[in-house]
């Protein structure tokens, strides 16, 4: 009987089911092992991911707020310092209109260093150094009466947004704004000069460099490609270790408050080009702390710390290259991904040998087969091997060598039955053949001359 008309379909089957059953199961076993592995290694990536990103944005905070706690240190050490200055009996004598040399009697120097007989000049020079500070001691008035640099000495200082707080008993610490000496940018830190439980009767001020306050920023432990930035109240970037960045707004100051900003004369520049950070402007004058990991400031991605430095018109910032930052973040994936691969590549491997193994009996049956179907006799050795093991593929290969030995057994019957019908069939074939002749007129005629010949004899 044809297929077709048997009813089945002589439609080609699909690619997949037109593939071997060694190639199905080495896709099954990949897409069964790498499929979940997969899913679990996308989803522990971007734990990962969330957690590395947390930890970074930590270290950064952390850096951000050592920084400012350093900054926080150097201020009140000079505030302390310049304290001690306003009270010193050296600069109230001097104050007083007395005599301007060292210390007599019960009076003592402010510092220890201070050799008998040391001059105010000497007392300011000895009390701050002279490498980044600047000491100078002003009256009411606002005229400089005693500096550590002689240069400012009867310069007026009474319109210095610091002075008239600091004349009312207060210690006040100045913006990053443009220094005495041109070109330099400074903090002043300005109390008030009396002597001790007295009214005021002067201004005494440290001037301290900026780039002492950014250097005690850059002391924090700043990662690969991180940079120091420090920020006043308008957000202005008045310190940084790129200097490009340095009077930079982070969002856009209201036009008044720049317009006043530049009038006063104390920043060295005509404009404050915004970077256009505003949301993060706004987070930095709201708050204390916080980071951002997509900021631009120095690259068109950053990841930005920030802390406000307590009691002081500033804020420190540590800006970090988003591509460093994330460096950890790639690692990690990176590491995933290998992983995946190898697990993938073993998969692979035991998959293969596992299909062998599976399609070793698979291919004896259908040899067997295939030599039963030529009326051939199927390798018994390797059928008996494959009927040795104890799963489905053993049962199959014992079932096939039984049907394979009932097949030749009745072959063997059958040949001999065709044997003995083809006896049958000549001894029949040849008594027909015999009565056909026997039953001819030419043979009785023959037969009857034969008898009358036998009988003529006997006679």
């Amino acid at each position: 009987m044809k297929i077709a008309e048997a009813g089945i379909s002589t439609a080609k089957p699909r690619r997949w089911l037109r593939a071997t059953v060694g190639t199905k199961q080495v896709a099954t076993l990949l897409i069964v092992a790498l499929v979940p592995l997969g899913v679990v290694a996308f989803v522990s990536v971007e734990a990962g991911s969330d957690a590395v990103e947390a930890a970074e944005l930590r270290s950064v905070e952390g850096a951000a707020t050592f920084g400012a706690g350093r900054i926080s240190q150097i201020l009140e050490a000079t505030s302390t310092t310049v304290g001690r200055i306003g009270v010193n009996p050296i600069v109230v004598a001097a104050l007083s209109g007395g005599p301007s040399g060292g210390p007599s009697g019960d009076e003592t120097c402010a510092n220890d260093r201070c050799p008998p007989g040391a001059s105010a000049e000497q007392m300011l020079t000895i009390e701050v150094g002279t490498t980044n500070y600047t000491t100078f001691v002003s009256d009411l008035s606002g005229v400089v009466k005693l500096a550590s640099d002689a240069s400012l000495v009867g310069t007026q200082i009474k319109d210095e947004d610091w002075f008239a707080p600091a004349a009312s008993g207060q210690t006040m610490v100045s913006d990053v704004v443009e220094g005495t000496q041109t070109g330099t940018l400074s903090v002043f830190v300005a109390t008030p000069a009396r002597p001790p439980n007295q009214a005021t009767i002067g201004v005494a001020v440290v001037e301290l460099r900026a780039d002492v306050l950014v250097s005690a920023l850059a002391e924090a432990p700043l990662g690969e490609g991180a940079q120091a930035v420090l920020v006043n109240r308008y957000g202005l970037i008045t310190g940084s270790s790129d200097s490009r960045l340095r009077f930079h707004s982070l969002g856009n100051i209201p036009a008044k408050t720049a317009k006043s900003l530049l009038d006063s004369g104390k920043y060295p520049v005509e404009s404050f080009p915004s970077l256009g950070q505003d949301a993060f402007a706004k987070r930095v004058a709201k708050h204390d702390r916080g980071a951002d990991i997509d900021v631009s400031l120095s690259s068109s991605g950053d990841a930005v710390a920030f802390a406000r430095v307590v009691d002081q018109p500033f804020t420190a910032l540590v800006v970090q290259p988003r591509s460093i930052f994330l460096a950890p973040i790639d690692r990690l994936a990176r590491s995933n991904v290998n992983i995946l691969i190898v697990v993938a590549a073993l998969v692979l491997v035991t998959a293969l040998l596992a299909a062998r193994l599976l399609i070793r009996p698979i291919r004896a049956v259908t040899k067997a087969a295939a030599a039963i179907r030529r009326n051939e006799l199927p390798d018994e050795a390797e059928l008996t091997h494959f009927a040795k093991r104890s799963d489905e593929l053993g049962e199959l290969a014992v079932m096939f060598e039984m049907m394979s030995e009932e097949v030749r057994d009745r072959q063997a019957r059958l040949e001999a039955q065709v044997a003995a019908l083809k006896v049958v069939v000549d001894a029949d074939r040849r008594s027909r053949e015999v009565a056909n002749i026997t039953e001819t007129d030419f043979f009785r005629d023959l037969e009857a001359r034969a008898t009358a010949m036998r009988q003529r004899m006997q006679l």
